[in-house]
């Protein structure tokens, strides 16, 4: 199980690389949450909800709720935008994809939302975040 003292550093804008390390070094036992995960990482590009991935794995929203919190200790949506917000970080260090191009390969629809989440995460837009990585 992951403190959430190191899911908030995962989280926390601005931290360094290291510090923000992905939670696909987590050790997953749960057959059903590595099903999830796997899909949720395969399908981020993708208008994948949380209901889709229960669907999958065939279990509750709640019950899929309390077996990732028991095995990554967040909540399924959270890690998908975890998930999400690492595709969009990837692409705009190798692309030069705009970033409504990005919203919509990371899995999003609405802009707005994306850069919101991109600044909570990282500490700046991704306009400024690929300003200071080309430099």
């Amino acid at each position: 199980m992951v403190s959430r003292s190191r899911v908030r550093n995962l989280e926390r804008a601005g931290c360094q690389d290291s510090q923000r390390s992905s939670l696909a070094t987590v050790t997953v036992t749960d057959p059903r949450v590595k099903t999830a995960i796997s899909m949720m990482r395969r399908l981020s590009d993708t208008q994948l909800s949380i209901r889709a991935v229960c669907e999958r794995v065939n279990l509750s929203p709640r019950r899929l709720g309390q077996l990732f919190k028991k095995e990554i200790g967040i909540a399924p949506g959270r890690y998908l935008r975890i998930v999400r917000m690492e595709k969009a970080e990837s692409l705009l260090q190798t692309s030069f994809l705009t970033i409504k191009e990005i919203t919509f390969q990371s899995g999003m629809t609405d802009v707005s939302h994306f850069v919101r989440n991109f600044k909570k995460r990282y500490g700046m837009t991704p306009t400024e975040f690929r300003a200071r990585i080309s430099r």
